[in-house]
């Protein structure tokens, strides 16, 4: 039996990276790539970091859309996320790469005792 806490596992997204000639990179990104994450909370947004799985593909270059799984590195931080919300990749703090819609949350689920 198992039990679900809340706590995300991962996300689906659609993700939309930002041209390059809009301040966005200029390599593509593959499965792997770490970069950060502004999330909104109840008080602004906090800055978090997750990696990426690309999900249509071997990469995504610098303007294009797809589907993404993204896991956080501290998901109690992403728990009050939900579908629909937007959340925007960064390269650090101050450096927009991308928008992302959540389309899915797979939430973690617990193995419970039996008794």
């Amino acid at each position: 039996m198992h039990k679900n806490d809340g706590t995300p596992d991962h996300f689906e997204v659609r993700l939309t990276l930002l041209p390059t000639e809009q301040g966005g990179r200029k390599a593509p990104i593959r499965s792997g790539y770490m970069p950060n994450w502004w999330i909104p909370t109840p008080d602004g947004r906090d800055l978090v970091s997750a990696a990426l799985e690309l999900i249509d593909g071997e990469e995504m270059l610098p303007g294009e859309s797809g589907a993404v799984r993204v896991f956080p590195f501290a998901p109690e931080l992403w728990r009050h996320l939900e579908v629909g919300t937007g959340i925007e990749m960064t390269e650090g703090p101050r450096r927009s790469m991308g928008q992302a819609t959540i389309k899915r949350v797979v939430r973690t689920a617990i193995p419970t005792p039996r008794g």
